[in-house]
């Protein structure tokens, strides 16, 4: 152990001693380790942390599926039919939950505000191993009740936040819209699954009630996914056979509760903890180049070494101890860059698990201990060569003043197989940043089909302060009134989704002109709107007409319809006057007209078939419970924002904002997580590209440098300072092709997996093409400096011997 801690000292001492080389070699490693480091916290709370239920594994989410004539297949949520089927008991499952989302206003405040809530079947709870932080879960007397009880439960959040974290909260009235409840539990911090709810009550649900519901299962010992579909393939089998028409076409799909909850958002994550994994090898690459050269200049002092007895297992430790010291410091420094960077990477979390149930960023111990091993690994990996190709010199040979020329030809090849690993590392590095920054600008500036600018979105629940449609109809007509009259106000629509929000509702329907519609439905993106949406949006109406106020209930239904929709339906003949079919919850088939077919409005991004239909006449739909006001105002003053949502709260005592976000805002919001990962990895490519530069100039450097006696006689004997320099340059431009020509084909297998990871992702060979040329011509400059200073050399001083 006392040998070992000198060998450390030692080390220490000669890192001190040439300190640029030390701050290269440690900096280069801090930033390999420490994106790693960084992004495991992340990838770990994706991927290998347990989500805070008891046996998560064998927690599943249960969608219902709706297959399309065309093939596809929906997964909306589980039908009011489906769960009391279900919840009588199978063999394949030990329990349910179900949630039935609600928006619900409290009134206790100034200002009132909605937010999100939901219905819980008796042993949630219990299901999740959920225990209240404050008081006690419901009773079975509560749970039977259902939404006949009072008793409600919150969050941590609400109650910190609505009602100041106040000590006499148990048994304390909750003011809310539509009704009193009672206070009986405060759940743990950071639970609000799911939704984001805030408050829950007991949840009571017939079969032939029109509404849908979250639903988790937990599987019985032993019983696999399969084997679960199939038991409720059965049983929605069954119900078809004996229940209402409307069942027809539905089944089951049984998904783990974890990949539901991702919903995808794991992509970017993964992909760049792939990308700073390559990082961290292209730094122990170049960290290993540096060693190497550094080894070669240690040389005289190893045969000194050896001369004096020293064994070549001695000479390996003392040269392996200074890597392990310069990767222990890069961890050190790593790991420090990674906590400082771990607030600001939470933006690639998915949205569930930041919001519904967070976690803490990670265990300190657990991520201490992946960057201490990343740091042993890196130092064995970037020290071991050289120092075992510096403890194998021949020590007379070095004495005597001479060179072996083998030994130096086996590390000219050694480090030149280290600038051509560099090559094609960074140029998969580079085209990666490329394409993901090519296809991030892409998505940030395709044609959205509205303009975002200037549109404030106000989400205000009206179902508590209008529980009919004809109540929800002039309630909406009287909050379009109020909100226009707000100075700075232009125009302003409602609708019952926001095109960048997480909330949408789909409609089945079919075209007329299909023999049997109820059989041939297909699912598309539902808007409930107001007359003048289209304005508000800015979206251009291709041919036809707006909604209108003539189309009240008592009227011709109509619709209008998406560009995208009108072509699946009817191809490039004229939508106006085509009939569409809509089913009703009871499976009666109601019949509306096309009269005007709008240009695409992307949701999020994301190109849906969509149709708009009047909310005078869908009022009784579960989707008008709720609307967006959709406000344009003055672009440059927006103060006339606060008066708006003021004049929400004005119009009916039972009424408030949940969600008030302008558009602009909510969509860069959305391709947040999209736009962090693109700029990690664009600097990661910037950093790749420079340690390829620096390793093939320093290669070019090295070589040049031992073959200054054969240049200086090249030019003694009339070669030209051209030929010199063309002679030294081909050498780095040929290792720099053998780099491209590997990494090359590495940049068209990463955009191919690319593309089939994330949805509408273009590869681009063309790019990364480009990107590889860029690399070669960017060697070829760095390969020039030295030739350049190969070119000027003295044939006296170089061919003057030692």
């Amino acid at each position: 152990m006392g040998a070992l801690l000198r060998d450390f000292r030692q080390a220490a001492r000669r890192l001190a001693r040439t300190p640029g080389f030390a701050a290269l070699a440690i900096g280069t490693l801090a930033l390999g380790i420490g994106g790693n480091a960084a992004l495991f916290s992340i990838v770990d709370r994706i991927a290998f942390r347990r989500l805070p239920f008891p046996e998560p594994g064998r927690l599943v989410r249960l969608r219902d599926t709706v297959q399309a004539p065309g093939g596809q297949v929906y997964k909306p949520l589980v039908i009011a039919w489906h769960w009391t089927a279900i919840s009588r008991g199978t063999h394949g499952f030990d329990a349910f939950l179900a949630d039935l989302p609600e928006r619900l206003t409290f009134v206790g405040g100034d200002p009132k505000f909605s937010f999100e809530g939901g219905r819980i079947s008796p042993g949630a709870f219990d299901l999740l191993g959920v225990r209240p932080r404050l008081g006690r879960l419901f009773t079975q007397e509560e749970e039977r009740q259902g939404a006949r009880s009072t008793a409600a439960l919150i969050s941590s959040h609400f109650w910190k936040t609505a009602l100041g974290q106040r000590a006499d909260v148990l048994g304390a009235p909750l003011r809310l819209a539509d009704g009193r409840a009672t206070i009986v539990g405060v759940l743990p911090e950071g639970f609000r699954f799911p939704y984001t709810s805030d408050v829950w009550r007991p949840l009571s649900i017939e079969a032939s009630d029109p509404t849908d519901l979250f639903v988790v299962g937990r599987l019985a010992p032993g019983v696999t996914i399969p084997q679960a579909t199939a038991e409720l393939t059965a049983i929605a089998a069954r119900e078809q056979a004996t229940g209402p028409v409307g069942l027809r076409g539905h089944g089951f799909d049984v998904t783990p509760l974890r990949e539901d909850l991702l919903q995808g958002e794991d992509r970017v994550p993964l992909v760049l903890m792939g990308s700073v994994g390559f990082l961290l090898l292209l730094a122990c690459v170049n960290v290993a180049a540096l060693l190497l050269s550094r080894s070669v200049a240690r040389q005289r002092e190893m045969g000194i070494r050896a001369a004096l007895g020293a064994s070549a297992g001695r000479r390996l430790r003392a040269s392996l101890a200074e890597s392990l010291l310069i990767a222990a410091a890069g961890g050190a420094l790593g790991l420090a860059l990674s906590g400082a960077a771990g607030r600001s990477l939470e933006v690639l979390l998915p949205h569930t698990l930041a919001e519904d149930l967070p976690q803490p960023p990670g265990l300190a111990a657990g991520i201490a201990l992946f960057a201490l091993a990343v740091s042993l690994l890196t130092g064995a990996v970037c020290g071991l060569l050289p120092a075992w190709r510096g403890a194998r010199v021949d020590p007379a040979s070095l004495l005597a003043g001479g060179r072996s020329v083998t030994s130096s030809r086996s590390t000219r090849r050694l480090l030149s197989a280290f600038v051509v690993a560099e090559v094609a590392l960074a140029t998969l590095l580079l085209a990666g940043g490329a394409l993901m920054l090519s296809d991030s600008w892409t998505r940030e500036h395709r044609p959205l089909g509205l303009d975002p600018d200037a549109v404030l979105s106000i989400e205000v629940p009206i179902e508590n302060a209008a529980d009919t449609p004809e109540r929800r109809r002039a309630l909406v007509e009287r909050l379009l009134e109020n909100v226009s009259r707000v100075p700075g106000v232009s125009s302003v629509a409602a609708s019952t989704a926001n095109p960048f929000s997480d909330r949408r509702w789909g409609l089945p329907l079919a075209p007329d002109r299909s023999r049997d519609p109820a059989a041939d439905l297909l699912t598309v993106n539902l808007r409930i709107a107001s007359p003048g949406l289209f304005r508000v949006f800015g979206t251009r109406l291709l041919a036809g007409r707006d909604i209108a106020e003539a189309d009240r209930p008592d009227g011709l239904p109509v619709a209008v319809v998406s560009r995208h929709l009108a072509r699946r339906l009817w191809g490039r003949g004229s939508a106006l006057g085509q009939r569409v079919v809509r089913r009703l919850p009871d499976g009666r088939l109601v019949r509306m007209t096309v009269v005007g077919v709008a240009d695409d409005v992307r949701d999020s991004g994301d190109l849906r078939d969509t149709i708009y239909l009047p909310y005078a006449q869908l009022a009784a739909h579960d989707a008008a419970k709720s609307v967006y006001l959709m406000v344009r105002g003055d672009a440059a003053a927006r103060g006339w924002a606060r008066e708006a949502v003021r004049a929400v709260g004005r119009t009916d005592p039972g009424i408030g904002a949940a969600e008030v976000v302008f558009l602009g805002d909510l969509y860069a919001a959305s391709n947040a997580q999209s736009r962090v990962g693109t700029s990690l990895l664009a600097g990661f490519a910037a950093f790749g590209l420079l340690l390829a530069v620096l390793g093939v100039f320093g290669a070019v450097s090295f070589v040049t440098g031992h073959r200054r006696n054969e240049i200086g006689v090249r030019i003694a004997l009339g070669a030209s300072p051209g030929q010199i320099r063309s002679l030294v340059a081909r050498q780095g431009l040929a290792l720099a092709l053998l780099g491209c020509a590997i990494g090359f084909p590495l940049s068209l297998a990463a955009a191919s997996i690319l593309s089939s990871a994330i949805p509408e992702f273009e590869g681009r060979p063309v790019l990364c093409g480009v990107v590889t040329a860029c690399l070669l011509a960017a060697a070829a400059f760095s390969s020039d400096v030295p030739a350049r200073r190969a070119a000027r050399t003295d044939p006296v001083a170089a061919l003057r011997p030692d």
